[in-house]
């Protein structure tokens, strides 16, 4: 995203209206700067074994975001990224940071499982998990699917199915961490030639909305940095 608003800026330089359009770029860069530093804080959190601050709020609004941030990388791929929010809202504990980061890596590696022209359809629901209500966001791909070695080792740290390519193997691993942090599960399914789907069960507090003073300690800014 600071990429292409650096870039966005540098096509409008002699646009007679560059000022107002000067300064929409800059403020999306600053914006961009600061998550990033977020993202790199709460890495460093977990390389420190430490648990980052969470407070309730609403999965849909993350999981729109994931979605945004991701969109342009899915144009660049000729991909198609679909959105399906089946609840009004889904309120969960969380580090909205933490979890966008998780949902954009997820997005990111659907993207990525055909070279070019993915389809990537992105839920998000309420289900029943054993009697829990749970939040539920699946990330499905109609790419080249995973074996059953793949499947096993996919969230072992540095394994990855892209190292041709420039994967770390770092990705899935610290989403599967940050997930199970948050209490939650973080699973995939997948045969050979038939796609993916990743799924994050994540607990849900309650079935009503989120909303100011809805926060884990009677406060909607308990916790929050």
């Amino acid at each position: 995203m600071i990429l292409l608003a650096a870039q966005y800026g540098r096509m409008r330089l002699d646009d007679e209206d560059f000022r107002s359009v000067f300064q929409k770029v800059i403020g999306d860069i600053t914006a961009e700067a600061e998550r990033c530093g977020r993202i790199v804080d709460s890495v460093l959190q977990l390389a420190r074994g430490e648990s980052p601050e969470q407070w309730r709020e609403d999965l849909n609004s993350s999981v729109q975001r994931a979605c945004l941030l991701t969109s342009a990388y899915a144009g660049e791929r000729r991909a198609t990224l679909e959105l399906d929010l089946q609840e009004s809202s889904l309120p969960v504990v969380m580090n909205p940071v933490d979890m966008e980061q998780v949902l954009v890596n997820l997005m990111r590696n659907a993207v990525e499982s055909k070279p070019a022209g993915a389809c990537v359809r992105v839920t998000a629901k309420r289900v029943d998990v054993d009697g829990e209500t749970r939040a539920r966001v699946a990330v499905a791909d109609d790419g080249r699917g995973l074996d059953e070695d793949e499947r096993r080792r996919v969230f072992d740290p540095f394994y990855s199915t892209r190292l041709a390519d420039g994967g770390t193997g770092l990705g899935l691993s610290l989403a599967h961490e940050i997930v199970r942090r948050h209490g939650g599960d973080l699973t995939v399914e997948s045969r050979p030639g038939r796609g993916a789907t990743f799924r994050i069960d994540l607990p849900s507090p309650s079935i009503g909305p989120a909303g100011p003073g809805d926060g884990p300690e009677d406060s909607a800014d308990a916790g929050r940095p």
